[in-house]
């Protein structure tokens, strides 16, 4: 079985693999995809932690054409949390090249070092068991997003399909049959299992130049316009599906860091602040969430000279309460 064995790895002891999702069918019980959740372990965290989300490596539409050009983000940083989407697996990308990208992305991180953890989005599903981190004494809940919808992307051509077979794993989850006691972990699991699924039916055209792919991707949402409302219906829903994601299974989160839909922006909802670190693609524009002493900043992200880079000033900054802070009892 295909794992990344053939790359550079050295996520700590999170031991990064992949199965590819064409050749496997997910185990519940051991896991998913191959991925073996005894030592999908998660490094010590060290501050600042950067968060980042939706990288979209591999993809012929990424605004990323070299990972070394995100070094700047990392200046100064202690971990960098991948919230999701970081790398492009689906049918359109051979295992060696996936294997290729999170090299290439390792050397980045090795140089500035920074311990690099990783969480699974909807197109990379596969690439580690982890779904979702609990940090800051559990007032900062980090996730990808994509579960917080049954169809995962409505906007898709493959959400009727998400959606009937989300729902079923979430039936299952109610009689325990997904492998999880967390309810979240459950949730999230449903989630996965989900998108595993959904990149067996489809993959995202390759060749022609970044260029070309780039307008490929703004041009399938210009001749189907009804994708256009639902993105836009979906970018006001989703906040508010994560406050109550949140108040549902976190309570005590006061933050929550999530990716998924492209769209930055930081949203207070009853009591709870959504942040939305947006995507390197188009369509979208990317943001990254920085913890450090007890505070969560928000700063947008520019790409000059080569580089993407942080504005200095951040958008917003949040202080997090102390350990002994009630949860929170209502969310809009």
């Amino acid at each position: 079985m295909p794992d990344l064995s053939l790359c550079d790895n050295r996520l700590c002891t999170q031991h990064l693999r992949i199965t590819p999702p064409f050749l496997a069918e997910p185990d519940p019980s051991s896991g998913v995809a191959g991925v073996d959740p005894a030592t999908d372990t998660i490094p010590p965290i060290r501050e600042p932690v950067v968060v980042l989300s939706d990288l979209h490596i591999g993809h012929a539409a990424s605004l990323i054409d070299d990972p070394a050009s995100l070094a700047p983000l990392l200046q100064d940083a202690g971990t960098v949390i991948f919230n999701g989407d970081t790398i492009e697996i689906d049918l359109s990308l051979p295992i060696a090249e996936a294997c290729q990208h999170v090299d290439r992305l390792l050397q980045v991180t090795d140089r500035a070092g920074v311990t690099p953890i990783f969480v699974a989005g909807n197109h990379d599903p596969s690439l580690v068991t982890c779904r979702h981190l609990d940090l800051c004494d559990g007032h900062v809940l980090v996730t990808h997003g994509d579960c917080l919808h049954p169809s995962i992307a409505p906007w898709s051509g493959q959400a009727r399909f998400a959606r009937k077979l989300f729902r079923e794993l979430m039936l299952q989850a109610e009689y325990g049959q997904v492998g999880e006691t967390d309810p979240m972990n459950a949730a999230l699991r449903a989630g996965q299992l989900t998108a595993i699924a959904v990149s067996r039916t489809f993959a995202h055209p390759q060749g022609g130049g970044r260029l070309l792919a780039q307008l490929m991707h703004v041009a399938r949402f210009a001749v189907k316009p009804h994708r256009v409302l639902q993105i836009l219906l979906y970018w006001h829903q989703l906040p508010h599906l994560a406050a109550r994601f949140a108040q549902r299974y976190r309570p005590n989160a006061r933050v929550m860091l999530i990716g998924h839909s492209h769209r930055p922006g930081v949203w207070r909802i009853g009591g709870r602040v959504i942040i939305n670190t947006g995507a390197f693609q188009p369509l979208g524009s990317p943001a990254l969430a920085r913890i450090a002493d007890g505070t969560v900043a928000y700063h947008r992200i520019v790409h000059t000279h080569g580089e993407w880079r942080a504005v200095d000033k951040p958008t917003a900054t949040f202080a997090l309460p102390d350990a002994s802070a009630e949860p929170i009892e209502q969310a809009a």
